[in-house]
């Protein structure tokens, strides 16, 4: 995905299929399947091919090996290959789109529904479903955290993934939002227990979001659930797609452009147990003091088991900037990263995927 499209407004459109949940690919320590046994075959065939000399088969096998099960960044060699031809490939599909007119990367439908007198928009992206509300006015991170962390624990709570987004800078202030999301491998499910279809969906997203405001109102939080309309403006704006010089985007295999502007985003590496080590980077991004900057925490529950507490959780870190300065916005916030022993890797190869999932969409990626 080269281009994250504006939300595209369709009420009279056929409700969204809802599936049920696809397999997941095998792995072996870390690698797929195909990579396994790719590597096998590989080193099996060179075993006979006649006529070669011993060395020569021996560093052919040898490098054959270190390409298939040598890491870096938490990658097999063999597995950036894979991800650069991908790259490759999504790059060319998108410059096709273009040429034919078409729409490259999601074009989100938005639906409006009624949650207890409250207009709530529902947007449908491909992979998922999502809302949206703002936190109004200023609130302490830690009783931020305490109102995601409080509707993923609740027993009955029907959603994937929790997202808090941060959207600040030195001229433009900040931003705060929340999104529940409803990925579809999930959906059919939950949409079961509600009346089936999409209608099950936005029933279940409504009782999500009228929840996280009652706990909100609980702690004292201010927040309000978007509309329709707002929610669309609200991807458009944590995309930094309003800006009046915004051109065609582009992607490149470290940056996403939007006319003059460049977007780099980072994926932060953490464990399950680290969700304190985000609060503390979330509060820690007002110093950088050039830029526009956005932070994107991702949380689902560890797993379906009844009375397991843990969240996963998943931390985007968005630089936006001219595009001779967005190189020195991320040194400085390497810096500040590792001041506070905490690791970023940039997202090589998926900057256009990574700004969506960055911006407010739910969390998805």
């Amino acid at each position: 995905m080269t281009s994250p499209a504006k939300p595209a407004t369709d009420a009279g459109a056929k409700p969204e299929p809802v599936t049920a949940a696809r397999r997941t690919r095998t792995r072996v320590a870390g690698l797929g399947i195909a990579q396994v046994i790719g590597v096998e075959v590989v080193l099996a065939a060179l075993l006979f091919v006649p006529g070669v000399p011993l060395p020569w088969l021996g560093g052919v096998a040898a490098a054959v090996a270190l390409l298939g099960l040598g890491r870096t960044h938490g990658r097999s060699w063999f597995g950036w290959l894979g991800h650069w031809l991908r790259w490759r490939s999504r790059v060319r599909a998108d410059r096709r789109d273009r040429r034919s007119g078409g729409e490259p990367g999601p074009r989100p439908r938005l639906a409006t529904i009624a949650e207890r007198g409250t207009e709530i928009g529902v947007a449908f992206d491909g992979t998922g479903w999502f809302a949206a509300v703002k936190l109004e006015g200023e609130a302490p991170p830690s009783e931020v955290f305490a109102a995601v962390t409080g509707l993923l624990n609740a027993a009955d709570t029907p959603v994937t993934s929790v997202q808090l987004v941060t959207r600040s800078g030195a001229e433009v202030g900040r931003d705060n939002w929340f999104a529940v999301r409803l990925d579809v491998p999930g959906a059919h499910a939950v949409a079961a227990d509600r009346g089936g279809g999409a209608l099950g969906v936005h029933r279940a997203l409504g009782g999500a979001v009228s929840r996280l405001l009652k706990g909100a109102q609980d702690a004292g939080i201010d927040m309000r659930a978007l509309s329709q309309t707002q929610l669309a403006a609200a991807l458009r704006f944590s995309l930094d797609l309003h800006r009046p010089d915004s051109g065609e985007p582009t992607e490149s295999w470290k940056t996403w452009r939007n006319g003059g502007m460049a977007q780099t985003t980072y994926w932060l590496r953490g464990r399950r147990s680290a969700a304190t080590e985000v609060e503390r980077l979330w509060t820690k991004l007002s110093e950088l003091d050039k830029g526009t900057h956005a932070i994107s925490l991702a949380l689902r529950p560890a797993s379906s088991r009844p009375g397991d507490k843990r969240l996963m959780f998943r931390c985007l870190v968005r630089l936006v900037d001219e595009a001779s300065n967005v190189e020195e916005l991320g040194r400085e916030l390497t810096k500040l990263t590792r001041k506070n022993r905490l690791k970023l890797l940039r997202c090589n190869g998926t900057q256009g995927p990574a700004s969506y999932a960055s911006a407010l969409s739910g969390g998805a990626w």
